[in-house]
C-alpha cells in the first residue's frame, strides 16, 4: 500500500505483473518507523497529502488513485509533471480534492493531451 508507482510495477518473463516494495507501508508500522513519507508523492492520493489517512477502508482507496495516475501516464505515453518541483506537484494533487472538474480532464489538458478524450 501507498507505494504503487511505475517503478514498483514489474513484468516477469511470462508477462505477469509483480509488485515490488508494495508492503513497505505495513513493514514500517504505517510509516511510523521511518522519517520519510512512504510512496512517490506524484502517485499519492489527494486525501493522503491533505489529511494523512492511515487506517480503514480509505487507506486502500489510495492505491486506486495511484493505479489511475499510472494508467493516465500509459495512455498519454509520457510521465506527468516531470518538470515540476515537489511543492508544485503536491499543490496540484491537493487541489484535485476540491476540484469541480474531472481529474482526468485536468491532467490531460495540463499536458496537451486533451485530444485523447475525443472518440
Amino acid at each position: 500500500m501507498r507505494n504503487l508507482s511505475p517503478e514498483t510495477v514489474l513484468l516477469n518473463g511470462a508477462k505477469r505483473v509483480k509488485l515490488f516494495n508494495y508492503g513497505m507501508y505495513h513493514m514500517t508500522n504505517n510509516g511510523k518507523y521511518v522519517a520519510f513519507p512512504i510512496g512517490n508523492v506524484k502517485y499519492l492520493a489527494p486525501e493522503l497529502l491533505t489529511s494523512g489517512m492511515n487506517k480503514g477502508l480509505q487507506l486502500y482507496c489510495c492505491d486506486i488513485w495511484s493505479l489511475g495516475i499510472i494508467l493516465v501516464e500509459l495512455i498519454m505515453q509520457k510521465e506527468i509533471w516531470c518538470d515540476l518541483k515537489l511543492q508544485h506537484i503536491v499543490k496540484k494533487i491537493a487541489d484535485f480534492k476540491n476540484c469541480d472538474r474531472s481529474v482526468l480532464v485536468n491532467i490531460l489538458e495540463d499536458h496537451g493531451s486533451s485530444h485523447l478524450l475525443e472518440v
